[in-house]
């Protein structure tokens, strides 16, 4: 049976806004899209807006965009306590939104992140990151939370040396040659950069919400934000994750509420569709008319969390690579090495033919990181 490619029939161009303001003095963000069809991959920009963030007391923060559909404000700025937000956009065919007005929320710091090695609901082994937190005065209960994991990499079969394409004239007696074409040559050459050790990177892509309402106490205890199974290669050295806790309302929580919960659902087909989900973002003298995102107000704190594979598993071997490595014969060698496909490895002599190639990421860990370590690294 052939696969089921699903295509959009009827389809709706509606503005879509992604605004937080923070009580972080910085230059604040809006990021501005239209909705796409179920076919393409990635969202149309809005461009040409006019973007201003307003407060009640005649305040105006003037943003400029940077990117196409990445706005920035001009000033550094934050969100204070007292004063009420409104965000205004005017689109480049002069179709003006607004938002409603939101204020900051008492301020909830993070008492504690951590790791834990646990089995979760499904008896996969792995590292559990948590957080603690609460509030003395009761008067924030909803939170949502991002993270940004960033883990070392260390290429298992790098060497310092590699194929390296030169003119053939240039070939000295002393290269060895693996092929030529008469113009070029395949030869084996010292390493320019460091491709042994890199950092990789993952944004959190999922929404993570949570609310202490309906508890005694305004406080999560053991309150999961990730889970990292213990075979996944980015636990095998050392792994660092920073999380970041967003004090939120109500409508704010009850709308990222609503879209975890559609994402979360196990089919498209679901009977339970929903309608469509309203944020507090609405076309002026038209409120009828559909606008996706919500702007929120909220306070923010963050931690972050370093720990090495070995604290939690002292005695297991490493977790698989993320890839198998197998050594090959590579056919065409010179257009794989241009294209950076593979790399070298000596050949165990007891191969025949010999195996003399790698996949990139395994001799190259810049194939799967950055080379350059993180300004807040610590090993």
């Amino acid at each position: 049976m052939d696969p089921y490619e699903p295509k959009t029939i009827t389809f709706e161009d509606i503005l879509v806004v992604e605004a937080i303001l923070t009580d972080e003095y910085k230059h604040q963000e809006v990021i501005l899209s239209r909705s796409y069809e179920f076919e393409r991959e990635a969202p149309y920009p809005e461009t040409d807006a006019s973007v201003q963030i307003t407060n009640d007391s005649g305040k105006v923060y003037e943003f400029t965009e940077m990117d196409p559909g990445r706005y920035i404000s001009v000033v550094p700025f934050k969100a204070e306590k007292g004063y009420e937000y409104s965000l205004s956009i005017k689109s480049s065919t002069g179709k003006t939104y607004g938002s409603t007005a939101e204020q900051l929320h008492q301020p909830v710091k993070m008492d504690s992140l951590y790791a834990k090695r646990i089995n979760d609901d499904f008896e996969n082994n792995g590292m559990a990151i948590s957080i603690d937190n609460s509030d003395p005065t009761g008067r924030s209960r909803y939170f949502r939370y991002e993270y940004e994991e960033t883990y070392k990499i260390i290429a298992p079969y790098w060497l310092s040396y590699d194929y390296k394409i030169v003119n053939a004239g240039s070939v000295h007696e002393m290269d060895i040659v693996f092929t030529s074409n008469g113009f070029e040559s395949v030869i084996l050459a010292p390493k320019e950069e460091e491709e042994l050790i890199c950092y990789g990177t993952n944004a959190s892509t999922r929404i993570i919400v949570e609310t202490t309402e309906g508890l005694d106490k305004s406080e999560l205890t053991n309150f999961q934000v990730h889970f990292i199974e213990s075979d996944d290669y980015i636990l095998s050295h050392r792994y660092s994750i920073l999380v970041r806790q967003f004090v939120t309302s109500f409508n704010a929580y009850n709308y990222y509420k609503i879209l975890r919960d559609i994402a979360s659902s196990e089919s498209l087909f679901s009977e339970n569709q929903p309608g469509f989900i309203v944020g507090n973002i609405s076309v002026v003298n038209n409120p009828n008319e559909k606008v996706i995102g919500f702007f929120d107000v909220s306070s923010v704190s963050e931690r972050r969390l370093f720990f090495n594979y070995k604290d939690y598993y002292p005695k297991e071997r490493l977790p698989p690579y993320a890839s198998p490595c197998h050594p090959q014969k590579s056919i065409t060698l010179m257009e794989q090495v241009r294209l950076d496909f593979v790399h070298y490895i000596e050949p165990n002599p007891l191969d025949n033919p010999p195996l003399n190639a790698i996949p990139r990421e395994c001799g190259d860990c810049t194939a799967l990181g950055s080379n350059v370590k993180p300004s807040f690294w610590k090993d």
